[in-house]
């Protein structure tokens, strides 16, 4: 299987940013896990108009949300944030264009089999 560089890129972030945000000693997740997640992706210049609402839209381009949640996954598995993403048994995800004037950015809330928030990151 082909990975890009992006990817690459995107994987490390994810890890280093669930690392900061989740306690070691809860890791590695190892049970029944729900995942919320949102992907900010930059804006292209031609959403930067003014006519062009200011807040998070849907993105409907690629890459693919299923693409997006699946490198999520790998990179929370390869950190050791979870020790299999087969664990998954519940997912919401979207993707947007960041907000007019944000970084690009995912974030996630992982929950526990007791549906309690393990943290956000």
């Amino acid at each position: 299987m082909w990975t890009p560089a992006t990817a690459d890129a995107f994987k490390t972030a994810v890890a280093l940013a669930a690392r900061e945000a989740i306690p070691q000693d809860l890791c590695p997740i190892d049970g029944p896990i729900r995942l919320v997640a949102a992907f900010y992706l930059r804006r292209p210049q031609r959403l930067l108009a003014r006519r062009v609402p200011r807040e998070a839209i849907p993105h409907v381009s690629k890459p693919d949300v299923d693409n997006v949640v699946k490198a999520a996954l790998d990179a929370l598995v390869q950190s050791g944030i979870v020790r299999d993403d087969s664990l998954l048994y519940s997912l919401s995800a979207g993707k947007y264009y960041t907000e007019a004037d944000l970084a690009p950015r995912a974030e996630f809330w992982l929950y526990t089999n007791t549906d309690t928030e393990t943290n956000h990151a």
